[in-house]
């Protein structure tokens, strides 16, 4: 019966001490309060942050149209002041001569001028540089043209 008695009052101690006999220390709890509240604004921040940096981008239509002599393979838009194309944007698609291809186009209003070149099945490129995208009409849906003929050889416009 002892035993009992030790073993329950052992018990009722160890309650008490992992669970304060239901209270709670108040400083304790304003240090969880606190870094629950830091932890929230942090991520409030970094979430306006990155919405911040995603509104300077233009998720735009962009449909593009060949009017060279050629079908065009490949197509490669990168900034003026980049030395690497990037991507082929067609990927495993083409545009025929006299054809056109409707897409999307992210840019950002902080960089207007681009260079485009445009390649055919046997990898023969023709290259657009400075192609000014300030001069569309409206910034989400864009025309570009790309235009082969015989008295102004190769040229782009952008509408």
């Amino acid at each position: 019966m002892r035993r009992k008695t030790i073993l329950l009052l052992a018990g009722l101690t160890a309650a008490a001490f992992l669970f304060g006999c239901g209270s709670t220390d108040s400083s304790d709890q304003e240090t969880a309060d606190e870094t629950q509240t830091e932890a929230v604004t942090e991520d409030a921040e970094a979430e306006t942050e990155a919405d911040e940096a995603e509104s300077d981008y233009i998720v735009a239509g962009m449909t593009i149209v060949n009017q060279m002599d050629f079908e065009i393979a490949a197509m490669y838009i990168s900034e003026e002041s980049s030395d690497d194309w990037g991507d082929n944007l067609l990927e495993d698609m083409t545009i025929p001569a006299g054809g056109q291809l409707d897409g999307s186009f992210t840019y950002n209003d902080d960089c207007m001028v681009w260079d485009v070149c445009a390649e055919d099945e046997n990898g023969n490129e023709v290259d657009f540089y400075s192609v000014d995208f300030s001069e569309i009409n409206d910034p989400y849906s864009i025309i570009l043209t790309l235009v082969y003929s015989e008295e102004e050889g190769y040229y782009a416009t952008i509408e």
